[in-house]
């Protein structure tokens, strides 16, 4: 597995696994619109302001996707989501906890109690 920042090929196939809105608001929460197209879709993701990243198969394949932010002084993980054609798998289990650790030790954060210091 390899986590990579989300590029636009990985936003195209993620812009796929949602049938609906209530699908994309269960996922993205209020303020996504709906139906989207590329340009909202990254728009709506704030590509720009939150670090947005996919994790791959060794084969390239997109297997999930998710982003952090800080609020209320404390790192937050949003919009986690797997791959649908994987989720009710044993293996993704396995891929989406293993996704966060990876990516707090690439980004050199970590997470601490409430009473402790927040991610940078």
């Amino acid at each position: 597995m390899k986590l990579v920042k989300a590029n636009d090929t990985h936003l195209t196939e993620l812009m796929g696994w949602f049938e609906d809105e209530a699908q994309l608001v269960m996922w993205s929460g209020p303020g996504f619109r709906y139906p989207y197209d590329v340009v909202t879709f990254k728009q709506d993701l704030k590509l720009t302001t939150l670090p947005s990243f996919s994790l791959l198969s060794p084969q390239g394949a997109l297997l999930a996707f998710g982003q952090y932010y800080l609020r209320e002084n404390r790192c937050h993980l949003g919009r986690l989501v797997v791959n649908p054609a994987l989720f009710f798998t044993a293996i993704a289990t396995r891929r989406f906890t293993g996704i966060w650790p990876i990516l707090l030790a690439r980004e050199s954060l970590s997470l601490r109690p409430l009473s402790g210091k927040p991610c940078p």
